[in-house]
């Protein structure tokens, strides 16, 4: 069975489905470390296995949002502009969304308000797939970046599970409105413990051009991404380095992979046939 993202088809139609809206509230900020500390269980996902794993850079036809993910996944939408970008795996079974958009303050509370009433009941019309899929929620976490970290469970046949990253912002002037940007990872059960961390990896990596005004009085927000993006990488096991001659990138795994005695010296390695290359640490622009 192949997953789809709808981020795009969402922001496409709008039609009416009733479902069950959902209440959910932040952890208590003394539980956020030990969840930070135990990322990988809290989201049902174990730690990449390592191995040098190739990655690319995925580039919309419109080259205003990209993802770096292996080199079989697909771009499966995005919308010109620029807020949108959804990803699949080639076998279909992990599937991977971005999307970043403004809800004006009269579609909280008139007809559109089953849709749009807050982030959460906007969330929830997503992963429901327009209210058409009985979705079940875990215990939402807030990080120390302004992150909100959501696991759900889709409950089809065969399941999915999954996982959303998102941050709100108010609108200046529209006390009722709101700005979302969200950050969805999900893959069939079956695979989820052994690959979620995969698709988790890709929806970090996610960048689009859309910029919207908020206020926030923190860093810049593609400076918190990025942190965002390093700092659960590395409680999921994973990390950056490339091929310095090719620019090519890789998955590593900081506690299988680095060889304290190299031929070259402490570092990563790749076997390419009888040649054995030294990677450089992090992500190279290709």
């Amino acid at each position: 069975m192949n997953l789809k993202v709808i981020i795009r088809t969402i922001l496409g139609n709008s039609f009416y489905l009733p479902f069950l809206l959902f209440s959910i509230q932040p952890l208590q900020a003394q539980n956020n470390d030990n969840i930070l500390n135990n990322l990988s269980n809290f989201l049902g996902v174990s730690s990449f296995k390592g191995g040098a794993q190739s990655v690319q850079r995925h580039i919309n036809q419109y080259g205003n949002c990209h993802a770096i993910a292996p080199t079989n996944w697909l771009i499966t939408g995005t919308r010109r502009e620029g807020d949108a970008l959804d990803i699949i795996s080639s076998d279909g079974r992990l599937a991977v969304g971005y999307l970043i958009t403004g809800v004006q303050g009269n579609l909280t509370t008139g007809y559109y308000s089953y849709q749009y009433a807050n982030p959460e009941t906007y969330l929830s019309f997503i992963l429901s797939e327009n209210g058409a899929k009985n979705v079940s929620y875990g215990q939402v976490f807030q990080d120390h970046l302004g992150y909100m970290i959501l696991p759900f469970e889709i409950n089809q046949s065969p399941p999915v599970k999954g996982v959303v990253f998102y941050r709100v912002w108010s609108i200046p002037g529209d006390p009722y409105g709101y700005i979302i940007s969200m950050r969805l990872a999900k893959g069939l059960e079956s695979v989820w413990k052994t690959h979620g961390n995969q698709a988790i990896a890709v929806a970090l990596s996610i960048r689009c051009n859309k910029q919207l005004i908020v206020q926030d009085n923190s860093s810049s927000q593609n400076t918190t991404d990025k942190r965002v993006e390093s700092e659960y990488n590395m409680q999921l096991g994973m990390e950056y380095a490339h091929d310095p001659v090719t620019g090519e990138n890789y998955w590593v795994n900081p506690s299988t992979d680095f060889n304290e005695t190299g031929l070259y010296g402490p570092g990563y390695y790749k076997s390419v046939g009888n040649e054995t290359k030294k990677l450089k640490n992090g992500r190279s622009d290709n």
